[in-house]
């Protein structure tokens, strides 16, 4: 079951990535260690079907049965099953969101995920079929419905893919602030003032100089130095050889620009956010 649940993990990665804003970060290794376990997918996809079955179609089942000998009398009794599925994806959805996929779009696709597979335990319930026989049912059921999603978001992937926001010039102009007292000014007329920024670790001498001080900024549309093409506000501090690149991310709503230090897969993520 653990091993269901890495690959469950890692499927929910694969679909998902288009959704997230990865930040330029690389995943290094992550599927190339990972690689393996495609050889036993077929297997593992069994094993994936149990755990949801477990998780949302067995419990929904199983509670909606006693909801209806508790309350005999509810002509509207079949609702039971499809609301509780629901209320077990919601605290199911948790798990994902904690890897930084969005909450409701979890909610709503576990949801979903399990309606077929609700349909085939409620029909094996009421042909008075064995717990074990329903969640064997269920999990093929469940199976089939990963796959499918798999190989549709795959097929789709391009429809959802994240895209960073484009924003005019004049929108960068303001206060932007970070963690650990970072803050960078840029104004209209091209000045910039940077207060204890992030900077690349060139020696002592240019990592306080770059860190703190006036420059000037430029906005680039679809800054070479970015490798998904982002717009960037490029800072330039006095007295610093290297200039730094400020990528836009977020949304249009809540934009924030951010930096990638070091090595892509492993380097480190700083964000300033607009105040």
């Amino acid at each position: 079951m653990a091993m269901a649940q890495i690959v469950l993990l890692l499927v929910f990665d694969v679909v998902t990535t288009g959704l997230r804003d990865d930040h330029g970060v690389g995943h290094g290794g992550t599927y190339l260690f990972s690689f393996p376990l495609l050889f036993c997918f077929p297997p593992l996809l069994v094993g994936l079907g149990y755990l949801h079955a477990l998780t949302l179609t067995v419990p929904a089942v199983t509670l909606s049965r006693r909801l209806s000998r508790r309350f005999p009398g509810v002509r509207v009794s079949w609702l039971w099953p499809p609301v509780l599925l629901t209320a077990c994806a919601a605290v199911v959805a948790l798990l994902p969101t904690a890897v930084g996929a969005p909450y409701t779009a979890s909610w709503a696709c576990l949801t979903a995920s399990g309606l077929l597979p609700l349909v085939a335990a409620e029909y094996a319930r009421r042909r008075g079929r064995s717990p074990r026989f329903m969640l064997k049912r269920t999990a093929m059921a469940t199976g089939a419905v990963l796959l499918a999603t798999l190989l549709a978001a795959l097929l789709g992937a391009d429809a959802w893919t994240y895209r960073p926001p484009r924003l005019p010039r004049a929108e960068y102009v303001g206060t932007w602030t970070g963690d650990a007292g970072a803050r960078l000014v840029l104004r209209a007329n091209g000045e910039a003032v940077a207060e204890h920024l992030p900077v690349e670790p060139w020696g002592p001498a240019a990592t306080e100089t770059c860190s703190s001080g006036a420059g000037t900024w430029e906005f680039t549309p679809g800054s070479a130095h970015s490798v998904s093409g982002r717009d960037a506000a490029e800072v330039r501090i006095e007295g610093c050889a290297h200039p730094m690149t400020w990528e836009i991310a977020g949304t249009r709503e809540a934009p924030h620009l951010f930096v990638l230090l070091g090595d892509p897969d492993t380097g480190d993520l700083h964000v300033l956010r607009k105040r």
